[in-house]
């Protein structure tokens, strides 16, 4: 073998690899085989009005009451004209459920707990998005989402985790590839990779940081890897289905915990919890999970950071 043909075949080897590694979309991690108090399912996504269906997986804790095909809701966005009506439709994944999805196209969305996602133009390459929540979304073409009145533009091959959710005052959008152009009413910019864009909801201010995508995108891969305790929370309420209540007023000192989520019970979580935080309380009452510093009287304060309502009584 000459050296030259040695050198072809390295060459190919070399291309073979780089598709291989980085080419490729990230699939779920979903476990084959949940254990007990979890459930993975095959849906078929059915969009109302097109005859057309979408094959993806469901998965969730608890025993799953429903179909194995979901219907999706349509709706019509009004245009200045009647030929600029477009039609979305909605996946909702209410809290303790996700989704994956894949299109025709290639292009896939993972759908956190306690999301929705509105799509138009599904078929074509000029896809229009709605988040509302938390998507991990892979474009194998073009598409334009609205999020809180900026428009990001992601090529073919951009990646992008978009967390939304309405009971959160800011959105974040983080891009590994610098392949999402941000559309804002004061700047126009390409998100650089490895950054993160804030957007507050109430100032409309817009500003990047430093992204730690492995924390912001552990979710995906069912692991809880957030450093901050608050934010911890708020996923931990979105995937187990539970209020978050913090009745002697604000923890400070409370340290997150790093889990596999979509194998890990309630109970078995919090027992994590507990161990790791042993000066503080970590109890299930009435169906929410209630935090506290010990010895401290319940009755003092009430925080309510997460939107709880009906504390439970002690």
């Amino acid at each position: 073998m000459t050296r030259k043909t040695l050198l072809l075949l390295a060459s190919l080897l070399f291309i073979f690899i780089s598709v291989s590694v980085f080419g490729q979309q990230q699939e779920p991690v979903f476990p084959k085989n949940p254990p007990k108090g979890f459930y993975l399912k095959d849906v078929v996504f059915h969009f109302p009005g097109e005859n057309r269906v979408i094959h993806g997986l469901k998965y969730g804790m608890g025993q799953d009451p429903g179909p194995d095909t979901i219907e999706l809701r349509s709706f019509i966005h009004r245009g200045t004209h009647a030929n600029d009506d477009t039609v979305f439709y909605l996946l909702a994944a209410a809290p303790g459920e996700q989704y994956f999805l894949k299109l025709e196209s290639g292009t896939s969305f993972m759908v956190n707990a306690g999301s929705f996602l509105q799509m138009a133009n599904c078929w074509q390459d000029n896809k229009i998005l709605k988040i509302r929540g938390e998507v991990f979304l892979q474009a194998q073409d073009s598409i334009a989402i609205d999020i809180e009145g900026i428009m990001l533009c992601m090529a073919k091959g951009a990646t992008a985790n978009i967390s939304n959710y309405a009971d959160e005052p800011y959105y974040t959008i983080s891009d590994e590839k610098g392949a999402v152009q941000i559309e804002h009413p004061s700047m126009r910019v390409r998100l650089q990779p490895r950054l993160e864009l804030w957007g507050s909801k109430t100032s409309k201010k817009i500003f990047t940081k430093t992204s730690n995508i492995s924390e912001i995108r552990a979710w995906v891969n069912g692991e809880q890897r957030r450093s901050d305790f608050d934010d911890a929370m708020r996923q931990i309420r979105r995937w187990y289905n539970c209020r978050i209540v913090f009745p002697a007023g604000e923890i400070t000192n409370a340290s997150p915990v790093y889990f596999p989520y979509r194998t890990t019970s309630l109970d078995e979580m919090l027992a994590l919890y507990q161990k790791a935080n042993p000066k503080i309380d970590f109890q299930l009452i009435n169906k929410a999970i209630v935090i506290r510093a010990k010895r401290t009287d319940p009755s003092t304060n009430n925080d309510d950071r997460f939107g709880t309502s009906n504390l439970p009584k002690f």
